[in-house]
């Protein structure tokens, strides 16, 4: 599927069915209801999130995608606070791309890695 922007198109070629997150920096979900509900019931999808969250990568749930990584992560038990380094979670999109920027530029997360250790994705 071709996404139109306001600077030209970009063509996909990867998506979570056919990639690994292992080949990305992060994962941001941003999204209406419709979307994030598919996701939520598409395990790929949820492995693709949880896998990059294991490997200490920037994850952001921005939008309605926030309450969705919410229960993901709090299902997954990750819901203690020093887990969730480098995860950004905001209603507002526009809100939340500043410190998803800011994590990005720090690579990795890797204060998160002791609580992750042992999660089987």
């Amino acid at each position: 599927k071709t996404i139109s922007a306001s600077k030209g198109t970009l063509k996909p070629d990867k998506t979570f069915e056919n990639a690994t997150s292992l080949m990305y920096d992060a994962v941001l979900v941003v999204g209406g209801a419709e979307g994030v509900d598919a996701l939520a019931q598409n395990g790929k999808a949820i492995r693709f999130i949880l896998q990059a969250f294991k490997h200490c990568k920037v994850v952001a749930g921005l939008g309605e995608a926030k309450d969705f990584y919410v229960h993901l992560f709090t299902q997954a038990g990750f819901a203690q606070k020093d887990a969730m380094n480098g995860v950004v979670l905001e209603k507002d999109v526009k809100t939340g791309m500043k410190p998803f920027l800011s994590s990005l530029g720090k690579h990795r997360t890797w204060s998160r890695e002791a609580f992750v250790k042992n999660l089987a994705v």
